[in-house]
């Protein structure tokens, strides 16, 4: 599979992902720290994510999507990762007097990032491959979107 097709390929499968994430409900809010209810009706989605490119562990991003209509106010929205046994941390935060305009997207980048795509804000901590990532509002309690790569991770999709 070439580079081309194999780029193709991951964009498939997470927008199909996505898809499958945004009708289950969510698991995972005991007792670790991260978000604690979820938002129901989200205008604004993780629409990709990746988790290592072709320049190694933080050659990541996560895009988010605006999927109404209408701006919506992201600052001091935040980017949260989880790891594999649940654990959150804080990854970047979105600058004050940021507006996602109708039907566009934003973009969080790792630090290798590399892609001709400029991104809106950077982080350096690694979303590692059995984590997950979670879009949290400035309250730090309310997620937004959540995408779990592993059954442990916490703020991801549950079973019907």
């Amino acid at each position: 599979m070439g580079g081309g097709m194999g780029w193709r390929w991951f964009a498939v499968v997470a927008t199909l992902l996505w898809l499958v994430a945004s009708a289950l409900p969510l698991h995972g809010f005991g007792s670790a720290p991260g978000p604690r209810t979820q938002m129901s009706g989200a205008q604004v989605v993780i629409s990709e994510v990746r988790t290592r490119g072709a320049s190694g562990v933080l050659d990541e991003f996560v895009e988010i999507y605006n999927r109404s209509d209408t701006a919506v106010d992201i600052s001091g929205w935040q980017l949260w990762f989880s790891d594999g046994s649940g654990q959150f941390t804080s990854a970047a935060i979105v600058a004050d007097n940021t507006i996602l305009p109708p039907r566009h997207h934003f973009l969080f980048r790792g630090t290798e990032y590399d892609d001709a795509v400029a991104p809106d804000e950077v982080f350096t901590d690694d979303l590692t491959d059995d984590g997950g990532v979670a879009l949290v509002l400035p309250d730090s309690t309310t997620m937004v979107d959540g995408v779990a790569f592993s059954a442990n991770a916490t703020g991801g999709e549950g079973t019907p």
